[in-house]
């Protein structure tokens, strides 16, 4: 499959969106000018000033006139492009995906046997450590057998499926909707007790045979934004991510 590298404003904007994420530019900083992002880039002004529109519009940057422009407190929130693996998103950035189980077990659905997986996934950064989402996934025994005798605490459940059954994710199908959540919920994410709705995604992701090898359903931390870019004329979205690859739009 040919990838195909995002707008060079994008790519811009994903480099100073990693600093951020990482510290490298701590809330207060000051950007260069953008006669010196020009230079750095090899870019046009245009293409800087819409790259740091962007990441303005995402409330990482504040621009004041006679000023400059600075970094913005991200109040301990994450961005998380598409809807992948979130082992996979935090690759190369100083953050760690961590997975604690609350519920394992067999389950028959449909009358075939599936791995009934609940788990909290949480980000451990120099900060600390968060819930991100509250994860439940239906995994069939039968395409993968011995999946339910695996412990997934820390675990990515793609990394596993790469890895141990050599079969990769190639794309998912979700459905995305503001729903509400009880006390338990609201009390393993950690949510105030004013939270009423989360973010609330389900769906399904199919291997190259275009079999269903996991059916998902995820509830957002409000500690999570999720940022995508609608492609207005092939009329899909796209993470906002480098030479991102099916395999890893799906489930975080």
């Amino acid at each position: 499959m040919t990838s195909i590298s995002p707008p060079v404003y994008e790519q811009i904007a994903q480099a100073i969106r990693r600093q951020i994420l990482d510290g490298d530019l701590p809330p207060g900083s000051r950007l260069p000018s953008e006669s010196i992002l020009c230079e750095r880039f090899s870019v046009t002004r245009g293409t800087v000033r819409r790259a740091l529109q962007v990441l303005t519009h995402e409330g990482h940057l504040r621009s004041y006139q006679g000023k400059g422009t600075f970094v913005t407190a991200q109040n301990d929130k994450r961005i998380l492009w598409g809807f992948g693996s979130l082992t996979d998103r935090l690759q190369g950035s100083s953050d760690q995906a961590r997975a604690r189980v609350i519920e394992h077990g067999v389950v028959t659905r449909q009358n075939r046997p599936f791995l009934r997986l609940k788990r909290l996934r949480l980000i451990e950064s120099n900060t600390g450590v968060f819930p991100v989402s509250l994860d439940l996934s239906f995994i069939p025994i039968d395409l993968l057998p011995g999946i339910q005798d695996i412990d997934f605490t820390d675990l990515s459940i793609y990394h596993v499926l790469r890895d141990i059954y050599k079969s990769s994710p190639k794309f998912s199908v979700v459905s995305l909707r503001a729903q509400s959540i009880d006390q338990e919920t609201r009390t393993i994410l950690g949510e105030p007790a004013g939270t009423r709705c989360l973010l609330h995604l389900t769906g399904s992701t199919y291997d190259h045979n275009g079999a269903c090898i996991e059916e998902s359903e995820v509830t957002y931390s409000t500690r999570v934004q999720a940022t995508l870019t609608i492609d207005q004329v092939r009329g899909h979205a796209e993470p906002l991510t480098l030479n991102e690859s099916a395999s890893t739009r799906g489930k975080f």
